[in-house]
């Protein structure tokens, strides 16, 4: 096989098969690592580089001398985050759902901060994957997307603050396992909806 059929079969079959449902799955780092890791080199030995090219090399882009091959670790993040814009930027139907759940998701956290424009913020607690998923990747790269359909956190008394927000601080959360952050975030949940039914 020459060199360009290999680009080709890389560009072609390999990306087009594995990378397009990467923004929506949640394959862990090593999982991605061990879809590549086998491929990657047969694909530098075919355009005849060294199997042990450096990765800064091999995931370079090609303007600044590097090979271009996608990482998939960074390219499932990345495709995540622009499968979220693009969802909360065009009207319709997938707008509407995006909006419900990264707002149920943010209810669900008990924190007064939008976990997407705090990504460093510490939530061990939450459930589901494609919320953490896409707030350990902003976290990792120190990223952060500010949404305006999550609310602004609303205090009635100066020196108010949220449960989850003492509850998750470093010092405390390094004390308490999942299930007693989940007890603390049920009784705020208790706790709103008696606010509500009382107003």
């Amino acid at each position: 096989m020459s060199p360009k059929c290999a680009w080709v079969h890389y560009s072609a079959v390999f990306q087009s098969s594995v990378g397009c449902p990467l923004s929506m799955c949640h394959l862990s780092q090593h999982q991605l690592h061990d879809l590549q890791k086998k491929y990657i080199p047969t694909l530098l030995n075919k355009i005849g580089v060294a199997r042990t090219h450096a990765q800064v090399l091999v995931f370079g882009p090609r303007s600044y001398g590097g090979i271009g091959c996608n990482n998939l670790c960074i390219k499932q993040g990345l495709d995540a985050v622009q499968n979220l814009i693009r969802q909360l930027r065009t009207p319709g139907y997938g707008k509407q759902l995006a909006t419900i759940l990264l707002r149920t998701s943010q209810n669900a956290s008990g924190l007064s901060k939008s976990l997407l424009q705090y990504p460093l913020i510490r939530a061990p607690h939450l459930e589901g994957h494609h919320h953490v998923h896409i707030q350990r990747y902003l976290a990792k790269h120190k990223a952060s997307l500010e949404i305006e359909c999550i609310p602004e956190p609303t205090y009635e008394r100066p020196g108010d603050a949220y449960i989850m927000d003492v509850v998750c601080e470093p010092e405390t959360e390094t004390e308490m396992d999942r299930t007693r952050l989940k007890y603390y975030t049920n009784a705020e949940k208790s706790i709103k909806s008696t606010i509500a039914k009382a107003i």
